[in-house]
């Protein structure tokens, strides 16, 4: 009998792998090898682990910098930080592809100044105008754009 879909996204990653959905036993697809089950799969969890690290770390400069971007902690930009990264990998995950650079470019562009305006809601003590989420947004665009140009690179030369 095969495993359960929580036995495969938790207990061995297969959901980060893209082999979920596969008759619930965790195979890959017919025609993957077991080393890389999806193309472009270990490049993505590459760029997850860059998100995670990057990310953070540009809205705490924006923090530091722009007098428009003050949270209250650093654990708050910190955690926005994580929220963009984690938007960003799913966003990454549902329309990244060969062609489509700037319009997930500008998706994340929007989806980041959403979610660093809207922080605002969950953390009373930050303030945080406009003009300082869109700035936030510009920075995290541009690391966007970056990691964008390297996944693509990665995924359509092979070797991913």
């Amino acid at each position: 009998m095969g495993k359960s879909f929580f036995d495969c996204a938790f207990a061995s990653s297969c959901w980060l792998r893209g082999q979920v959905g596969h008759g619930g036993d965790c195979r890959p697809k017919e025609g993957h090898t077991e080393k890389n089950p999806v193309k472009g799969v270990g490049t993505h969890v590459d760029g997850l682990w860059m998100k995670l690290l990057v990310t953070p770390v540009l809205v705490v400069l924006a923090d530091a910098l722009f007098p428009e971007v003050n949270f209250a902690n650093l654990y708050q930009s910190v955690g926005v930080g994580f929220v963009l990264a984690l938007a960003g990998f799913f966003l990454d995950r549902a329309i990244l592809a060969p062609g489509s650079l700037w319009l997930s470019t500008a998706i994340d562009l929007i989806v980041g100044f959403l979610i660093v305006y809207g922080s605002v809601v969950f953390l009373p003590d930050a303030q945080i105008s406009p003009m300082g989420a869109g700035f936030v947004a510009i920075f995290y665009g541009v690391a966007e754009y970056l990691q964008h140009t390297w996944l693509l690179r990665a995924i359509t030369s092979g070797k991913a």
